[in-house]
Protein backbone atom coordinates (compact mmCIF):
# COMPACT_ATOMS: atom_id res chain seq x y z
CA UNK A 1 0.00 0.00 0.00
CA UNK A 2 3.14 1.96 0.96
CA UNK A 3 4.64 1.65 -2.24
CA UNK A 4 0.99 2.66 -4.18
CA UNK A 5 1.31 5.41 -2.84
CA UNK A 6 5.11 6.37 -3.09
CA UNK A 7 4.15 6.21 -6.75
CA UNK A 8 1.40 8.28 -6.97
CA UNK A 9 3.34 10.86 -5.58
CA UNK A 10 6.30 10.68 -8.19
CA UNK A 11 3.74 10.72 -11.17
CA UNK A 12 2.13 14.09 -9.37
CA UNK A 13 5.53 15.62 -9.18
CA UNK A 14 6.75 14.94 -12.99
CA UNK A 15 3.28 16.14 -13.92
CA UNK A 16 4.04 19.83 -11.89
CA UNK A 17 7.51 19.34 -13.30
CA UNK A 18 6.12 19.25 -17.08
CA UNK A 19 3.36 22.00 -16.59
CA UNK A 20 6.14 24.39 -15.16
CA UNK A 21 8.52 23.85 -18.24
CA UNK A 22 5.29 24.56 -21.07
CA UNK A 23 4.48 27.34 -18.72
CA UNK A 24 8.51 28.60 -19.06
CA UNK A 25 8.53 27.82 -22.63
CA UNK A 26 5.54 29.31 -23.29
CA UNK A 27 6.56 32.60 -21.52
CA UNK A 28 9.97 32.88 -22.72
CA UNK A 29 8.21 32.38 -26.60
CA UNK A 30 5.85 34.93 -25.82
CA UNK A 31 8.52 36.91 -24.49
CA UNK A 32 10.96 36.53 -27.57
CA UNK A 33 8.02 37.44 -30.43
CA UNK A 34 7.70 40.54 -28.32
CA UNK A 35 10.88 41.69 -28.29
CA UNK A 36 11.36 40.81 -31.71
CA UNK A 37 8.50 42.63 -32.36
CA UNK A 38 9.27 46.07 -31.06
CA UNK A 39 13.24 45.85 -31.48
CA UNK A 40 13.81 48.67 -34.66
CA UNK A 41 14.85 48.05 -37.54
CA UNK A 42 18.28 49.06 -38.34
CA UNK A 43 19.22 51.28 -41.35
CA UNK A 44 22.03 52.52 -42.99
CA UNK A 45 23.45 55.66 -42.55
CA UNK A 46 22.72 57.98 -46.06
CA UNK A 47 25.87 58.12 -48.03
CA UNK A 48 27.64 61.96 -47.76
CA UNK A 49 28.41 62.97 -51.24
CA UNK A 50 29.76 66.48 -53.06
CA UNK A 51 27.00 67.54 -56.12
CA UNK A 52 27.36 70.12 -58.92
CA UNK A 53 24.42 71.11 -61.20
CA UNK A 54 23.79 70.63 -65.11
CA UNK A 55 24.23 73.41 -66.36
CA UNK A 56 23.31 74.90 -70.21
CA UNK A 57 26.35 77.22 -71.40
CA UNK A 58 28.22 78.56 -74.59
CA UNK A 59 31.51 77.03 -74.41
CA UNK A 60 34.36 76.72 -76.68
CA UNK A 61 36.06 74.62 -78.31
CA UNK A 62 39.87 74.33 -77.51
CA UNK A 63 42.55 72.17 -78.14
CA UNK A 64 44.38 71.83 -74.77
CA UNK A 65 48.72 72.10 -75.61
CA UNK A 66 51.78 72.68 -74.02
CA UNK A 67 53.67 75.50 -75.92
CA UNK A 68 57.03 77.43 -76.13
CA UNK A 69 57.42 80.77 -75.95
CA UNK A 70 60.30 82.17 -78.94
CA UNK A 71 61.28 84.93 -80.37
CA UNK A 72 59.96 86.68 -83.43
CA UNK A 73 63.38 87.63 -84.51
CA UNK A 74 66.52 87.03 -83.33
CA UNK A 75 69.95 88.24 -84.07
CA UNK A 76 73.43 86.97 -82.94
CA UNK A 77 75.49 90.95 -83.39
CA UNK A 78 79.41 90.37 -85.22
CA UNK A 79 81.78 92.54 -86.22
CA UNK A 80 82.41 92.98 -90.26
CA UNK A 81 86.09 93.88 -89.74
CA UNK A 82 88.80 93.29 -87.46
CA UNK A 83 89.19 96.12 -84.97
CA UNK A 84 89.24 96.95 -81.37
CA UNK A 85 86.36 98.10 -79.28
CA UNK A 86 86.91 101.56 -78.23
CA UNK A 87 82.97 102.35 -76.80
CA UNK A 88 79.45 100.49 -75.83
CA UNK A 89 76.67 102.43 -75.91
CA UNK A 90 74.26 100.53 -74.27
CA UNK A 91 73.89 97.96 -71.24
CA UNK A 92 72.99 94.14 -70.65
CA UNK A 93 69.08 94.13 -71.34
CA UNK A 94 68.46 96.70 -72.86
CA UNK A 95 65.99 97.56 -75.20
CA UNK A 96 67.25 98.72 -78.29
CA UNK A 97 66.01 100.67 -81.42
CA UNK A 98 66.96 99.06 -84.87
CA UNK A 99 69.23 101.37 -86.10
CA UNK A 100 70.71 102.60 -82.43
CA UNK A 101 74.73 102.45 -82.05
CA UNK A 102 75.87 99.59 -79.99
CA UNK A 103 79.18 99.28 -80.67
CA UNK A 104 82.25 101.74 -81.49
CA UNK A 105 85.34 100.35 -83.12
CA UNK A 106 88.71 101.63 -83.87
CA UNK A 107 88.53 103.30 -87.38
CA UNK A 108 91.84 105.50 -87.53
CA UNK A 109 94.09 103.31 -90.08
CA UNK A 110 91.07 103.42 -91.88
CA UNK A 111 90.57 107.01 -91.58
CA UNK A 112 94.24 107.48 -92.68
CA UNK A 113 93.92 105.11 -95.78
CA UNK A 114 90.27 106.99 -96.83
CA UNK A 115 92.49 110.14 -96.95
CA UNK A 116 95.28 108.54 -98.73
CA UNK A 117 92.93 107.41 -101.27
CA UNK A 118 91.23 110.91 -101.30
CA UNK A 119 94.68 111.78 -102.30
CA UNK A 120 94.99 109.39 -105.19
CA UNK A 121 91.43 110.25 -106.84
CA UNK A 122 92.75 113.86 -106.73
CA UNK A 123 96.08 112.51 -108.79
CA UNK A 124 94.30 110.22 -110.71
CA UNK A 125 91.24 113.09 -111.84
CA UNK A 126 93.75 115.62 -113.24
CA UNK A 127 95.88 113.12 -115.12
CA UNK A 128 92.37 112.47 -116.39
CA UNK A 129 91.65 116.37 -117.37
CA UNK A 130 95.17 116.13 -119.07
CA UNK A 131 94.26 113.30 -120.71
CA UNK A 132 91.09 114.74 -122.25
CA UNK A 133 92.18 117.72 -123.08
CA UNK A 134 94.97 116.04 -125.47
CA UNK A 135 92.43 113.78 -126.72
CA UNK A 136 90.07 116.53 -128.15
CA UNK A 137 93.07 118.35 -129.39
CA UNK A 138 94.41 115.89 -131.10
CA UNK A 139 91.45 114.42 -132.58
CA UNK A 140 91.18 118.24 -134.39
CA UNK A 141 94.58 118.39 -135.25
CA UNK A 142 93.60 114.69 -137.10
CA UNK A 143 90.47 116.01 -139.07
CA UNK A 144 93.37 118.25 -140.57
CA UNK A 145 95.68 115.90 -140.93
CA UNK A 146 98.29 116.93 -138.90
CA UNK A 147 97.92 114.31 -136.62
CA UNK A 148 98.39 110.27 -137.58
CA UNK A 149 96.35 107.36 -136.52
CA UNK A 150 98.93 105.75 -134.66
CA UNK A 151 99.14 108.83 -132.79
CA UNK A 152 95.36 109.18 -131.61
CA UNK A 153 95.35 105.67 -130.87
CA UNK A 154 98.18 106.47 -128.33
CA UNK A 155 96.22 109.68 -126.99
CA UNK A 156 93.16 107.37 -127.17
CA UNK A 157 94.63 104.53 -124.80
CA UNK A 158 96.11 106.85 -122.50
CA UNK A 159 92.50 108.65 -121.86
CA UNK A 160 91.08 105.26 -121.28
CA UNK A 161 93.48 104.55 -118.77
CA UNK A 162 93.21 107.70 -116.84
CA UNK A 163 89.41 107.25 -116.87
CA UNK A 164 89.99 103.62 -115.52
CA UNK A 165 91.94 105.13 -112.91
CA UNK A 166 89.54 107.45 -111.79
CA UNK A 167 87.09 104.76 -111.47
CA UNK A 168 89.40 102.09 -109.45
CA UNK A 169 89.74 105.02 -106.83
CA UNK A 170 86.55 105.98 -106.74
CA UNK A 171 85.87 102.45 -105.86
CA UNK A 172 88.36 102.02 -103.50
CA UNK A 173 87.27 105.15 -101.92
CA UNK A 174 83.43 103.44 -101.66
CA UNK A 175 85.31 100.16 -100.11
CA UNK A 176 87.25 102.25 -97.45
CA UNK A 177 83.77 103.98 -96.28
CA UNK A 178 82.15 100.85 -96.20
CA UNK A 179 84.71 99.09 -93.85
CA UNK A 180 84.17 102.39 -92.06
CA UNK A 181 81.32 101.99 -91.92
CA UNK A 182 81.42 98.66 -90.08
CA UNK A 183 83.41 100.14 -87.14
CA UNK A 184 80.03 101.33 -86.10
CA UNK A 185 77.65 98.79 -85.58
CA UNK A 186 74.00 99.18 -84.99
CA UNK A 187 71.32 97.09 -84.55
CA UNK A 188 69.70 95.36 -86.59
CA UNK A 189 66.22 95.24 -85.29
CA UNK A 190 64.32 96.25 -82.85
CA UNK A 191 64.23 94.35 -79.29
CA UNK A 192 66.40 93.42 -76.15
CA UNK A 193 69.93 92.49 -75.70
CA UNK A 194 71.55 89.95 -73.85
CA UNK A 195 74.74 89.77 -72.11
CA UNK A 196 77.56 92.07 -73.66
CA UNK A 197 80.23 89.08 -74.37
CA UNK A 198 83.17 91.67 -75.10
CA UNK A 199 83.95 94.51 -73.17
CA UNK A 200 85.58 98.02 -74.03
CA UNK A 201 89.39 96.93 -75.49
CA UNK A 202 89.00 93.92 -76.84
CA UNK A 203 89.81 93.17 -80.24
CA UNK A 204 87.61 91.80 -82.32
CA UNK A 205 87.29 90.01 -86.08
CA UNK A 206 85.04 88.72 -88.50
CA UNK A 207 85.97 85.34 -88.19
CA UNK A 208 84.99 84.81 -84.38
CA UNK A 209 82.21 82.78 -83.99
CA UNK A 210 80.95 84.13 -80.52
CA UNK A 211 79.01 87.38 -80.96
CA UNK A 212 79.01 90.30 -79.33
CA UNK A 213 75.45 90.23 -78.10
CA UNK A 214 72.58 88.34 -79.19
CA UNK A 215 68.81 90.91 -79.73
CA UNK A 216 65.85 88.61 -79.33
CA UNK A 217 62.59 90.57 -80.57
CA UNK A 218 59.78 90.29 -78.33
CA UNK A 219 57.12 92.35 -78.83
CA UNK A 220 55.84 90.82 -80.84
CA UNK A 221 56.26 87.22 -79.69
CA UNK A 222 55.57 84.21 -80.94
CA UNK A 223 54.70 80.46 -79.21
CA UNK A 224 54.90 77.35 -80.91
CA UNK A 225 53.21 74.41 -79.63
CA UNK A 226 52.18 70.78 -81.33
CA UNK A 227 48.80 69.23 -82.28
CA UNK A 228 47.93 65.70 -82.43
CA UNK A 229 46.96 64.04 -86.07
CA UNK A 230 43.72 63.24 -85.05
CA UNK A 231 42.85 67.16 -84.33
CA UNK A 232 44.70 68.24 -87.88
CA UNK A 233 40.80 68.17 -89.14
CA UNK A 234 39.55 70.92 -86.93
CA UNK A 235 41.81 73.21 -87.21
CA UNK A 236 41.64 73.29 -91.09
CA UNK A 237 38.14 73.66 -90.74
CA UNK A 238 38.87 76.10 -88.38
CA UNK A 239 41.18 78.13 -90.51
CA UNK A 240 38.61 78.39 -93.23
CA UNK A 241 36.32 80.18 -91.39
CA UNK A 242 38.48 82.93 -90.47
CA UNK A 243 41.75 83.36 -87.85
CA UNK A 244 41.60 80.95 -84.89
CA UNK A 245 42.64 82.09 -81.31
CA UNK A 246 45.59 80.84 -79.30
CA UNK A 247 45.42 81.56 -75.29
CA UNK A 248 48.39 81.49 -73.36
CA UNK A 249 48.23 80.36 -69.59
CA UNK A 250 50.47 80.08 -66.86
CA UNK A 251 50.90 76.98 -64.55
CA UNK A 252 47.71 78.16 -62.34
CA UNK A 253 45.42 78.60 -65.38
CA UNK A 254 45.95 82.28 -65.77
CA UNK A 255 45.47 84.02 -68.94
CA UNK A 256 48.53 85.82 -69.71
CA UNK A 257 48.03 86.93 -73.73
CA UNK A 258 45.98 86.10 -76.62
CA UNK A 259 47.11 85.65 -79.85
CA UNK A 260 46.28 84.35 -83.03
CA UNK A 261 47.49 81.08 -85.15
CA UNK A 262 49.99 82.11 -87.83
CA UNK A 263 51.41 79.07 -89.16
CA UNK A 264 51.59 75.47 -89.50
CA UNK A 265 53.86 73.09 -90.73
CA UNK A 266 53.38 71.70 -93.94
CA UNK A 267 54.31 68.29 -93.16
CA UNK A 268 53.05 66.05 -89.73
CA UNK A 269 55.85 64.93 -87.72
CA UNK A 270 56.51 61.03 -88.74
CA UNK A 271 57.63 60.32 -85.55
CA UNK A 272 55.58 61.67 -83.08
CA UNK A 273 52.35 61.90 -84.78
CA UNK A 274 51.98 65.86 -84.51
CA UNK A 275 51.84 69.13 -86.31
CA UNK A 276 54.14 71.70 -85.35
CA UNK A 277 51.98 75.30 -84.87
CA UNK A 278 52.85 78.57 -84.12
CA UNK A 279 51.15 82.06 -82.76
CA UNK A 280 51.63 85.38 -82.54
CA UNK A 281 51.01 87.59 -79.55
CA UNK A 282 51.31 91.09 -79.12
CA UNK A 283 53.09 91.00 -75.76
CA UNK A 284 53.28 94.67 -74.92
CA UNK A 285 53.40 93.81 -70.82
CA UNK A 286 56.19 91.36 -71.53
CA UNK A 287 54.39 88.33 -69.92
CA UNK A 288 55.70 86.26 -72.37
CA UNK A 289 59.81 85.36 -72.35
CA UNK A 290 61.46 83.55 -74.69
CA UNK A 291 62.28 80.06 -73.86
CA UNK A 292 58.76 79.72 -71.70
CA UNK A 293 56.99 77.19 -71.55
CA UNK A 294 52.70 78.03 -71.09
CA UNK A 295 49.74 75.91 -71.54
CA UNK A 296 47.85 76.69 -75.14
CA UNK A 297 44.41 77.02 -75.68
CA UNK A 298 43.63 76.86 -79.34
CA UNK A 299 40.25 77.26 -80.17
CA UNK A 300 39.35 75.69 -82.52
CA UNK A 301 35.46 76.21 -82.67
CA UNK A 302 32.11 77.35 -80.35
CA UNK A 303 29.29 75.23 -78.92
CA UNK A 304 26.00 76.79 -78.04
CA UNK A 305 23.80 76.24 -75.01
CA UNK A 306 25.37 72.67 -74.66
CA UNK A 307 24.71 70.52 -71.09
CA UNK A 308 27.89 70.73 -68.97
CA UNK A 309 29.34 69.12 -66.27
CA UNK A 310 32.26 68.24 -64.15
CA UNK A 311 34.18 65.21 -66.01
CA UNK A 312 34.15 63.65 -62.12
CA UNK A 313 30.64 62.93 -62.19
CA UNK A 314 30.87 60.82 -65.56
CA UNK A 315 30.84 57.12 -64.67
CA UNK A 316 31.72 54.33 -67.06
CA UNK A 317 30.41 50.43 -66.84
CA UNK A 318 29.68 48.38 -69.36
CA UNK A 319 26.26 49.81 -70.34
CA UNK A 320 28.01 53.02 -71.19
CA UNK A 321 28.43 56.30 -69.58
CA UNK A 322 25.84 57.38 -66.88
CA UNK A 323 25.96 60.14 -63.88
CA UNK A 324 23.99 59.85 -60.73
CA UNK A 325 21.37 62.01 -60.53
CA UNK A 326 19.70 63.27 -56.89
CA UNK A 327 16.38 63.17 -56.75
CA UNK A 328 14.21 63.27 -53.43
CA UNK A 329 17.61 62.79 -51.44
CA UNK A 330 17.95 59.24 -53.07
CA UNK A 331 20.55 58.42 -55.82
CA UNK A 332 19.03 57.86 -59.17
CA UNK A 333 21.11 56.62 -62.43
CA UNK A 334 21.22 58.68 -66.11
CA UNK A 335 22.80 57.55 -69.09
CA UNK A 336 24.16 60.36 -70.87
CA UNK A 337 26.63 60.63 -73.95
CA UNK A 338 29.65 62.26 -73.69
CA UNK A 339 30.27 64.70 -76.57
CA UNK A 340 33.39 65.70 -75.78
CA UNK A 341 35.47 66.67 -73.04
CA UNK A 342 37.46 70.06 -72.59
CA UNK A 343 40.18 69.72 -69.19
CA UNK A 344 37.48 69.32 -66.10
CA UNK A 345 34.18 69.59 -68.56
CA UNK A 346 32.32 67.19 -70.11
CA UNK A 347 29.71 68.07 -72.51
CA UNK A 348 27.03 65.81 -72.39
CA UNK A 349 23.61 64.41 -73.94
CA UNK A 350 21.10 62.07 -72.77
CA UNK A 351 18.65 61.21 -69.79
CA UNK A 352 19.85 65.02 -67.89
CA UNK A 353 18.78 68.18 -68.30
CA UNK A 354 19.24 71.79 -66.83
CA UNK A 355 19.48 72.71 -63.23
CA UNK A 356 19.54 68.47 -62.24
CA UNK A 357 22.05 67.67 -59.65
CA UNK A 358 24.45 65.18 -60.07
CA UNK A 359 26.69 63.70 -57.84
CA UNK A 360 30.56 64.72 -58.25
CA UNK A 361 32.32 63.04 -55.16
CA UNK A 362 31.33 60.05 -52.68
CA UNK A 363 30.30 57.97 -55.89
CA UNK A 364 32.29 54.55 -54.61
CA UNK A 365 29.32 54.16 -52.13
CA UNK A 366 26.36 55.28 -53.87
CA UNK A 367 24.57 53.10 -55.70
CA UNK A 368 20.94 52.89 -57.30
CA UNK A 369 18.40 54.38 -54.92
CA UNK A 370 21.10 55.29 -52.38
CA UNK A 371 19.93 57.61 -49.31
CA UNK A 372 22.25 60.64 -49.98
CA UNK A 373 23.51 63.51 -47.45
CA UNK A 374 24.33 66.98 -49.19
CA UNK A 375 26.84 68.71 -47.65
CA UNK A 376 25.22 71.52 -45.77
CA UNK A 377 21.93 71.05 -47.54
CA UNK A 378 24.15 73.40 -50.12
CA UNK A 379 23.54 72.96 -54.18
CA UNK A 380 26.32 75.38 -55.54
CA UNK A 381 25.87 76.37 -59.44
CA UNK A 382 28.88 75.09 -61.65
CA UNK A 383 29.10 78.73 -63.52
CA UNK A 384 30.62 78.53 -67.06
Amino acid sequence: MLYLEEIFNFLNLRKNIVIASILVLFGAIYWGCGYWHHKPVETKPPVKVSVEKVTKQNLDNTLDLVGSVCSSESVAVKTRTDSQIMKINFHDGDMVEAGQVLFELDDRILKAQLQQQQAILERDQAELERATLKFERDQKLSKKGFSSSEQIDTVRQAFKAATDNVQASQAMIETIKTQLDYTVIRAPIHGRTGTINLTVGNVVKSSDSQPLVTINKITPIQVQAAIPQDSFESVRTALKNGAIKMIALNANGEELEVGTLEYRENTIDEQTRTLAVRGAFENKEEKLWPGMFVDIKLVVGADANVLTIPTVAVQNSQEGAHVFVVQKDKASKKKIKVVRIQKDLAVIQGDVQEGDVVITDGLLSVKEGSIVALPQNDLPSKKG
